[in-house]
């Protein structure tokens, strides 16, 4: 017997792998889904599964960060995306199997093939899944230097932090103003973002915005701030003094 677990955030890219699996893959005998780290890390601990299809973009915890959290884990992962990321060639050196979407019936028969005949034993799977990631984190240090990774619905977008206008809070959600005029949505706090983005220029006016000083217009009458692109922002009384003394001018 051969169970399978699907983990994707979106219904139909479940529900189309699942009847993927059923009509191409016969030696799959158990197909459980899960829409999220939580759920799956729970049916992984209650199930004896094989095989692991695994959604590198998803809201709150990503692939690859649910992949690090259970990477002692005695199962095989075939990875989906929907983008070609960077992640996509570290992968591939680490000789695992990815699939992109929409997933093609061959590619995921080659796959599951490939995934019977090498049957990893727990030692090699954890050699795996560290080489991955030790690639993961080089790649990240070497090519997107200084950048911010951000996890959103339409996939893993990597930022340079001069490019963000500003971020504005939204309870557990943060929206990231970019300076060509595209706005992302990331399901993560602004608090979390603000830990990882450069405190020389990067300030928090106020409880819900993080303001990128670079992109700076003027500084306006009733406490409040223009940028670049034209976009006016509160900033709150106690935060005020600071801001100014941060940018050098008086704060009477």
């Amino acid at each position: 017997m051969l169970q399978a677990l699907i983990i994707d955030d979106e219904p139909h890219a479940r529900q189309t792998l699942e009847k993927l699996l059923a009509r191409h893959c016969p030696e799959i005998t158990s197909v459980l889904t899960a829409a999220g780290g939580a759920e799956a890390v729970e049916l992984l601990d209650q199930h004896e599964v094989r095989l692991v299809f695994l959604d590198m973009q998803m809201p709150c915890m990503s692939g690859l960060e649910l992949l690090d959290a259970l990477k002692n884990k005695p199962f095989d992962v075939i990875f989906t995306t929907a983008h070609h990321e960077y992640a996509i060639e570290a992968i591939r050196q680490s000789a695992l199997d990815y699939l992109l979407k929409p997933i093609d019936a061959d590619e995921l028969k080659a796959a599951v093939q490939k995934h019977l005949q090498r049957r990893h034993t727990v030692h090699n799977l954890v050699d795996l899944y560290a080489d991955l990631l030790t690639r993961l984190t080089s790649a990240t240090e070497q090519t997107t230097e200084a950048r911010l990774l951000v996890n959103t619905h339409d996939g893993l977008f990597s930022l340079d932090p001069e490019e963000i206008l500003y971020l504005k809070g939204d309870r557990n959600y943060t929206w990231f103003y970019l300076q060509d005029g595209r706005k992302i949505m990331s399901a993560k706090t602004l608090k979390d973002y603000e830990s990882q983005l450069p405190v020389d220029y990067f300030f928090r006016i106020h409880k819900s915005h993080l303001v990128n000083l670079h992109h700076l217009s003027r500084i306006l009458p009733l406490d409040r701030l223009e940028l670049q692109d034209g976009s006016v922002l509160e900033v709150s009384r106690r935060r005020r003094a600071e801001l100014l003394q941060k940018l050098s001018l008086p704060t009477a």
